[in-house]
């Protein structure tokens, strides 16, 4: 809990100083599309996930990096017949709360290159149906991530581009008494 709050007021100390009705301020908000590609040896068969998010980026124009803070999300549902319970719903999603830097490689014209890294919240939720029973487990834990990608700037308000990403977290999935905890990485390939 300490670390969330630790994340949280540093983003509000960032957004605050960086005040958006200063004229030397410069940002990006950008919407995430795309797949998560999990370990598969830890989250078969959910290891490909529908992914979203925004990768937002801000601070004064004549600073060498912005300032990074993103928000990710991913989930995939699939069903597995088993022959001892039968059909098995599995339902899985990760998410990222990132914090950190983003360098644009070079500001001229209407094409942008970035890197990034930095540090994040980064958990998983797994969910397991077999019709007569739910069995859940959840964990977050302090990570880190770095990305490196290209948009394109389509008029005044409107960018297109292309974001690899990639994060590490290793989180505890507790089903309950039932069923062994087990270790997974919440992080992958986006």
């Amino acid at each position: 809990m300490r670390l969330a709050t630790v994340t949280a007021a540093l983003l509000a100390v960032a957004a605050f100083t960086c005040s958006p009705v200063r004229a030397d301020f410069d940002g990006n908000v950008n919407f995430f599309l795309g797949e998560k590609s999990l370990n598969s040896g830890d989250w078969k068969p959910l290891e490909n996930q529908f992914a979203f998010g925004a990768v937002m980026s801000f601070g004064a124009k004549d600073w060498p990096v912005q300032i990074a803070a993103d928000v990710l999300i991913s989930v995939d549902e699939t069903t597995v017949s088993d022959g001892f319970l039968g059909d098995v719903t599995f339902t899985g999603t990760t998410f990222e709360f990132d914090a950190g830097f983003r360098w644009l490689i070079y500001k001229k014209g209407k094409v942008f290159p970035y890197i990034g890294a930095g540090v994040g919240i980064i958990g998983a939720a797994v969910q397991l149906d077999d019709g007569f029973d739910t069995v859940d487990a959840n964990d977050a834990s302090l990570g880190f991530w770095a990305d490196g990608g290209v948009f394109f700037q389509l008029g005044g308000h409107f960018n297109i581009g292309v974001d690899l990403r990639y994060s590490d977290a290793s989180v505890d999935l507790d089903y309950g008494s039932a069923v062994v905890a087990q270790d997974v990485n919440a992080g992958g390939f986006s």
